[in-house]
C-alpha cells in the first residue's frame, strides 16, 4: 500500500496545478469528459458528483465550472489529510482515551506502582507477592498496624507500608498524599461480621460493615483522584464479593454493604470511561482466610484470587469471577438466580 507524503509547504497554487496536471488541453477544449470521469472515478466515494449546472452562479462555460468544483473538492480532501497528519493518534495527550476508544488499553502489571490496602489479611497478602512475581516497581501495604507487616514479605525494596485505617478520613487523607504516583488502586481491605437485620442487637457491624466496605473505599478512591491511576491510563481493581450479587441472611449486612460496593464500582467505571480507566470489580465466593473461617468448604485460596484478577485486569476485562468455584457460582446465577437465592436464603440467624 503506497504511504502518504507529507504536505510540507504546499500551497494553493500547487494543489490547482496538481488537479489539472490529469486534464490535457485537448479534452478542455472538448468539454474534458474523459478526464473529468477518471478524476471523479477516484471521488465518488469520498464527496458526490455534481448532478445540476452552477451556469446560472458564474457566467463561464459547463466545463469550467465543473473544472472548479473537482479543485475545491480536491483542495478539501488535502486540507482534510493534512488536519490527520498535522494531528496524529499516537500523541501522549490523547493516548489513554484512544486507545480506550479501539478496546486496546490494558493496564500494564509489569512496571506499575500498586497500592493494596487490608495488603496484612490473606488475599492482601496474595496480591503483593503476585504482584512482585509480575514485575510491579512498587508497592504501597495499606494497613492499621504497620507492624503486623514483620515478617511477611522477604522483599523489602519495593514495598512502602502506609498507615492506613479505613474509617479514619485523616490517615485516608494522608495516604492520598504519599501514594500520589500510584497508578493500580486494589482497593481489597474489608470487614464482615456475619450479622442478620432483626437478628443484631444494634446497628454497630452494620455500620463498621458500610464504613470499611463502601464508604471508605468511596473516600480513598476520591483521596487519590489526582493520581495516574484516576487520570492516565491507570486501572482500580475493587474487591467485592459473589454475596453482592446473592444475599446470604447469616452475613445479611455484608451483602448489603457489597451490593453498594457494586453499585459504586459501575458508578466509578461510567464516570472514568472517559479518561480510558480501567475499573474491574472481583467477586469471589467464600475464600480460605480467617475472616471467612465460619464459611464452609470448599473454599477458594487467596493466591486464585490475586492470580486471577491480576490476569483480568492484563486482559482489560470489567469484572471477573477467580477460581473455579466462582466461576461455577456465576453459572448457576446466570442461569437461575432465584433458585440459587431461594438456596443462599437457608441459612439465615434466628430471630429472638
Amino acid at each position: 500500500m503506497r504511504q502518504a507524503r507529507p504536505l510540507g509547504n504546499f500551497s494553493h497554487t500547487h494543489l490547482v496545478e496538481a488537479a489539472t496536471s490529469n486534464l490535457s488541453r485537448s479534452s478542455l477544449e472538448n468539454g474534458g469528459t474523459v478526464a473529468r470521469r477518471r478524476f471523479f472515478g477516484h471521488l465518488h466515494w469520498l464527496v458526490p458528483r455534481p448532478r445540476s449546472s452552477c451556469h446560472w452562479l458564474v457566467p463561464r462555460p459547463r466545463s469550467s465550472c465543473r473544472l472548479t468544483l473537482i479543485i475545491t473538492y480536491v483542495i478539501n480532501i488535502i486540507i482534510t489529510m493534512a488536519i490527520i497528519i498535522d494531528n496524529p493518534w499516537e500523541k501522549q495527550s490523547q493516548a489513554p482515551v484512544q486507545l480506550h476508544f479501539f478496546g486496546e488499553i490494558h493496564m500494564k502489571i509489569e512496571g506499575s506502582v500498586a497500592l493494596v490496602t487490608g495488603a496484612n489479611g490473606g488475599i492482601g497478602q496474595a496480591f503483593v507477592r503476585e504482584l512482585l512475581k509480575r514485575g510491579a516497581k512498587k508497592i504501597y501495604l495499606g494497613v492499621r498496624d504497620p507492624g503486623s507487616l514483620r515478617g511477611l514479605f522477604t522483599e523489602s525494596g519495593k514495598l512502602v507500608p502506609v498507615m492506613l485505617d479505613l474509617t479514619k478520613p485523616a490517615q485516608i487523607e494522608a495516604a492520598g498524599k504519599v501514594a500520589s504516583d500510584v497508578t493500580l488502586l486494589i482497593n481489597n481491605a474489608g470487614a464482615v461480621a456475619f450479622s442478620g437485620a432483626l437478628a443484631a442487637r444494634d446497628l454497630v457491624a452494620a455500620r463498621q460493615e458500610m464504613e470499611v466496605n463502601y464508604f471508605g473505599l468511596l473516600a480513598l478512591t476520591q483521596a487519590l483522584r489526582n493520581s495516574p491511576a484516576l487520570r492516565s491510563g491507570g486501572a482500580i481493581v475493587n474487591v467485592l464479593s459473589f454475596l453482592a450479587l446473592v444475599t446470604l441472611p447469616v452475613a445479611g449486612t455484608y451483602s448489603a454493604s457489597k451490593s453498594a460496593a457494586l453499585a459504586l464500582t459501575r458508578t466509578l467505571r461510567a464516570e472514568l470511561k472517559p479518561r480510558g480507566i480501567q475499573v474491574v470489580g472481583v467477586f469471589p465466593v467464600q475464600t480460605d482466610t480467617p475472616a471467612f473461617a465460619p464459611l464452609p468448604e470448599p473454599k477458594l485460596k487467596p493466591e486464585e484470587v490475586a492470580a486471577g484478577t491480576l490476569d483480568a485486569v492484563a486482559a482489560g476485562e470489567e469484572e471477573v469471577f477467580p477460581g473455579a468455584l466462582s466461576r461455577g457460582a456465576a453459572d448457576f446465577f446466570k442461569k437461575d438466580p432465584a433458585a440459587l437465592q431461594a438456596r443462599m436464603s437457608t441459612s439465615v440467624h434466628a430471630v429472638g
